[in-house]
């Protein structure tokens, strides 16, 4: 094996590593099947300096940009006029917004003016053309950077788009491919072990504003005022429970906090699974019924609570709802709020309409009015996109803020349309009217 071969597969080793080392909120099951294919298409094309396989590492450097996330598409072209169509390396959001990001891992010297903004005019129009898939930014990553004409020529003549330059020096490259903050005045790193083969530093961004900024970026509430919340609870006799730990989690003063506190926004689902009894102690009874058993109880859908029960057990719901409330001030729509309200009422037990009293007198002042964003309602209505599923999933994407949701059919079918949509899910919960 020759030293061109031996490089190659350690870069392939390496990049295959990232791969897998991304996490599910940075990128979808299916891209990161694409990426991983796209990899093996670059390791048998011959050596790494006769291939694209450095512009497949630059993809990979790029998501592992800590304000990288949501990645929903893997080259993707979207038309731009009738007679030109836009590629785009990766779509997804970028600081919480919708994005589309190209990349270059050319040499500088190559990086010609005329080129560039030809393929950046297609960009805009596709960009503006429809407003489902309208992205916020526009993201051009240079993993070598560009000389000097190209860098003023592109700020001037896309002025219009308020164009700003990422200060990638004050990141920098560690083992796995991590990026960190660092201090803007520390001396130059050498490169590190870890795979990417280019220094952060020689990197460039160029992000080009293309949407109007969201009209509601998101109120931070003291939560102190409704301390009677709290009060309410301890009487319901639910003070040793974890959903009384979670509601104290949210009922905590987020206006403390120096920095712009980030939002997750609860559809329906999420509601549901907060109060429902499988999350809140039912489980181990549930687990050791027989289907049968259930199918007594349940009718048709007693498997699924059988499998339910045992994924609680071996991953407790609200565990995992109470790391997303330590990072994250909850909101909920009201039309979310409503519908959920309105099943509870009707089908909940005891049990979890008296949870789902205590959730509404903690959540109120976080339940704010529907104003879904105009490219989620511009969603055409199919069988999976319904009208109720756009106030929600748009209410959160007005206020930049990821939703909370099981739903993931609608999610699958607004990234179909080619949305970036930022959501975290969760598996699916249903009360047990206990």
């Amino acid at each position: 094996m020759d030293l061109g071969d031996e490089l190659l597969r350690a870069r392939v080793g390496a990049a295959r590593t990232a791969i897998e080392a991304l996490s599910v909120g940075k990128i979808m099951a299916d891209c990161r099947r694409s990426l991983s294919k796209l990899g093996a298409l670059e390791e048998r094309s011959g050596p790494p300096d006769s291939s694209n396989f450095g512009h497949f590492e630059a993809l990979i450097q790029l998501l592992q940009h800590p304000y990288v996330s949501g990645i929903c598409g893997v080259n993707k072209s979207f038309l731009g006029s009738p007679s030109s169509r836009a590629h785009v390396d990766l779509v997804g959001m970028y600081d919480g917004k919708p994005a589309w990001m190209v990349v270059s891992d050319r040499n500088p010297k190559h990086v010609s003016w005329p080129e560039l903004r030809s393929r950046a005019e297609i960009l805009v129009q596709a960009a503006v053309a429809n407003p489902v898939t309208r992205p916020d930014f526009l993201i051009f990553y240079f993993a070598r950077g560009v000389e000097r004409g190209v860098a003023e020529s592109f700020k001037s003549e896309f002025s219009e788009y308020q164009i700003e330059v990422d200060d990638l020096h004050k990141f920098s490259e560690v083992e796995a491919g991590e990026w960190l903050l660092v201090d803007e005045d520390q001396e130059e790193e050498s490169l590190s072990s870890s795979w990417i083969s280019l220094p952060v530093k020689a990197a460039v961004m160029y992000r080009l504003k293309v949407a109007p900024a969201s009209v509601f970026e998101g109120e931070v509430i003291n939560a102190n005022e409704y301390t009677e919340s709290i009060v309410g609870i301890v009487e319901h006799g639910l003070e040793e429970s974890g959903f009384y730990r979670i509601l104290k989690d949210v009922s905590r003063d987020w206006g403390g906090r120096s920095e712009r506190v980030e939002l997750v926004n609860l559809d329906t689902t999420a509601l549901i699974g907060l109060v429902c009894g499988i999350s809140n102690g039912v489980a181990s009874s549930l687990a050791w019924c027989s289907v049968k058993q259930l199918q007594k109880k349940y009718s048709s859908f007693g498997h699924f609570f059988k499998t339910q029960a045992l994924l609680e057990l071996e991953r407790p719901f609200l565990r995992e709802v109470a790391m997303i409330f330590k990072e994250r001030q909850p909101m909920v729509s009201q039309f979310a709020w409503k519908e959920f309200d309105s099943i509870v009422s009707v089908i909940g037990g005891p049990d979890e309409q008296r949870r789902a009293a205590a959730l509404h007198d903690c959540l109120k002042p976080f339940i704010v009015p529907d104003n879904p964003s105009e490219r989620v309602m511009a969603l055409p209505q199919t069988g999976r996109i319904h009208g109720k599923h756009k106030i929600v999933f748009g209410t959160g994407d007005s206020s930049q803020a990821p939703t909370l949701t099981s739903n993931i059919s609608f999610v699958r079918a607004a990234i179909a349309k080619g949305m970036a949509l930022g959501f975290i899910e969760h598996r699916p919960l249903a009360l047990t009217r206990d």
